[in-house]
């Protein structure tokens, strides 16, 4: 909020403001963010190196923590094999983004056009959708007044369904 644009508040909030407390909440412990990566990754085991530098680069914050394990495996930076993560390259060559936001946007940008456009339309019907509901959204002649939107983003009304389906759980898991 900008200087000066604090809203007026009555005596009985302005008391309750002043009695609050603030709770500062500390991120994960090095351990703890590696259960996280495993349980994320679904592996019994992963680099120490790889979760040293997670844990550095995330400060503990769960999110970012989970969000760069599964940007790594999408990238193919990391593979898991028989229940363990394995490093494929070096840590010292992957260029880690600076932010959660930065992070996720560059997971949505790997995403073919088509998929990324549904996935748009679908957040708007919710965190929760039926492909029906993204159906009709894409067949009302309002949207385009001809009754076409999905063509003309792309997809045809008979690809929105196998479309949906091919989407991998860490993609549609980004609209979480």
């Amino acid at each position: 909020m900008r200087p000066g644009a604090e809203p007026k508040l009555p005596p009985e909030g302005t008391a309750l403001l002043a009695a609050a407390r603030r709770s500062e909440l500390s991120g994960l412990r090095a351990h703890e963010v590696e259960e996280l990566l495993q349980r994320t990754l679904g592996v019994d085991s992963l680099p120490t190196a790889v979760a040293r530098e997670i844990m550095d680069r995330s400060a503990g914050n769960p999110l970012f923590a989970m969000e760069f394990a599964l940007a790594m495996r999408d990238e193919g930076l990391v593979q898991i094999v028989d229940g363990r993560c394995e490093l494929k390259v070096s840590l010292d060559l992957i260029d880690f983004p600076p932010s959660v936001e930065a992070l996720i946007t560059s997971r949505f940008d790997r995403l073919p056009p088509a998929s990324l456009l549904l996935l748009k339309v679908a957040a708007v019907c919710g965190s929760e959708f039926s492909v029906e509901a993204v159906k009709r959204m894409l067949s009302r002649s309002d949207i385009d007044g001809n009754g076409a939107a999905g063509a003309a983003i792309g997809i045809p009304a008979d690809a929105i369904e196998p479309t949906l389906e091919t989407l991998t759980s860490s993609e549609a898991d980004m609209l979480r």
